[in-house]
Parts: C-alpha cells; structure tokens; sequence
C-alpha cells in the first residue's frame, strides 16, 4: 500500500481574502500611530506664527523707544536687508527642555525710558492675547520684564533664551509644559501637548539692542484638528469601508467563486475516473 503523502494545511481562498480585506480596512486605523509625527508640524506651525508676531512686536517696541528717546531714524528695514526666519523646532525628545524657570526679583533698576513705554506695549499685548492666546514677555535689555500679559517688574534674564536674545540671537525653543490638571489618556498619543514653544527676539535700535520680546504658547493638538476634520473623516471612513466591500464582492465573484467550483469539479473527476 503506498505510503500516504500529508498535506500541508492551506487556507481556502475565502479566508485568504477576507484576510486581506481586513489588513485594508485596519490600514486607516493605523495612522493613529502617526499621531507623534503630525505633532512635530503642529509645534513648528505654533513656531511659526509666534516668529510673525514677534517680529511685528519688536518693529513697535523699536519705534516706541526711538519716539521716547527722540530718536529721529526711524526703526524700517530697507531693500535687501532683509533676513528672514523659519520654524526649526523638533519634537525629539533630547531636544525638548525642562520646564521654565520662574521669574526672580529684578536686580537692576529699570530705566525711565522702559517705565513709559513698558504700560503701551502692556496695552497691545493684552489686546492680542485675547484671540492669539499667546503669553507676551517684554522684557528691557537687562532682561526685566517692562510689559506684556503678564510677570510685569520681574527677571527672566537667567532663562538661557532671554539670555541669547539680548545677545543679539533669534531664539526658539520647545520646553515641557507645566499642567495643572492631569493629562487626559488620549494626550498620549500627541508629544506637541506636553511641551509649551518659547521664541525670544532682540530688538535692535541703530544697531544697539535694547531689550527682547518673549512669547509663548502650547501647540495645537491632534485631537482638535480631527474634531475640526470630523466630517470630512466621516466621509473619508464611509469610502474606504464602501470601497473595501466592492474590492472583496468584484474578487469573491469574479476570481475566487470561478476557482472553488473549477476545484470542486476537479475532485469530484477525479473521485469517478478512479471507480
């Protein structure tokens, strides 16, 4: 009697498609995992708005304090000067720095021209906070806090950004956000909400810097733009699932419905042809 040959267990066609049906179904779901890397645009977006508001901020604290002094050269950026700058920031996480110190008291008295310029940069600051939510620091160039939303008649001069932009460098950094509630579980899958963005700027007057402008805020998170994308979501679901189930009937009637019963035919030939 010749030895009987074991088959290998292979799975039927059905099964095999419906695998795949499914991995193409999950493959959406699995861009939830890419939450980390989305985040990194939202802090560079975050960045580069505070750039735009810092450099406008710093054109008019140049020009209150050139009003204040008398100065008659205007604070203007003439053809070709021009030096532009873009979002850098990172969410690596050898990248990202502790928390903010907080402010100590000032050391250095500040001068009567930050005293009266100080309340008119409060007034602008505050103004623009309640759409931008942004925290405004304006600080004089020993690093006091002269205006802004709010640590008014304190020092930032030993925070390492300040202490680079009255050393005439533009500043961006991503430090960790200090929350006073905790952290809701979904914020796990998005870095940008655990980090808040600081830019600190000089503010350059006839080639003398005079103090900085600092700002601050917490990016954007995942979660808001999806609520804000929910329909077009919803929509983008109701395709793939749509076009996952015309994929499968199209292969199920046309491939693998015509190959089970040629199979089916095959074995019932070949049980009759050996009787």
């Amino acid at each position: 009697m010749p030895d009987r040959v074991k088959r290998k267990w292979r799975p039927r066609l059905s099964t095999v498609l419906l695998l795949v049906l499914a991995i193409v179904l999950c493959l959406p779901f699995a861009g939830l995992f890419l939450f980390k890397f989305y985040a990194n645009q939202l802090v560079q977006q975050t960045e580069e708005s505070l750039l735009g508001q810092a450099s406008v901020l710093a054109a008019t604290y140049a020009e209150l304090y050139q009003a204040e002094t008398a100065n008659d050269n205007r604070y203007a950026v003439g053809p070709g000067e021009f030096d532009p700058v873009f979002p850098s920031l990172s969410m690596q996480a050898e990248s990202i720095l502790p928390p903010r110190p907080d402010p100590t008291p000032i050391t250095v008295e500040i001068a009567n021209v930050y005293r009266e310029i100080g309340p008119e940069l409060s007034r602008i600051s505050r103004a623009s906070q309640v759409n931008t939510l942004v925290g405004y620091r304006l600080l004089d160039n020993q690093g006091n806090v002269i205006g802004g939303s709010a640590e008014t008649g304190q020092s930032l001069a030993h925070v390492e950004e300040v202490a680079d932009a009255l050393n005439g460098q533009m500043v961006s950094v991503a430090r960790v956000r200090i929350r006073d509630d905790p952290e809701p579980i979904l914020y796990n899958f998005s870095r940008g909400t655990r980090v808040r963005v600081f830019v600190a700027m000089p503010v350059t007057v006839d080639g003398q810097i005079v103090g900085a402008v600092y700002l601050s805020r917490t990016p954007n998170h995942i979660f808001q733009f999806l609520y804000g994308e929910r329909f077009n979501l919803a929509k983008a679901g109701l395709f793939i699932i749509t076009s996952t189930g015309l994929i499968g009937f199209v292969f199920w009637r046309f491939i693998t419905r015509p190959i089970t019963k040629l199979i089916e035919q095959t074995r019932f030939t070949g049980s009759h042809g050996h009787r």
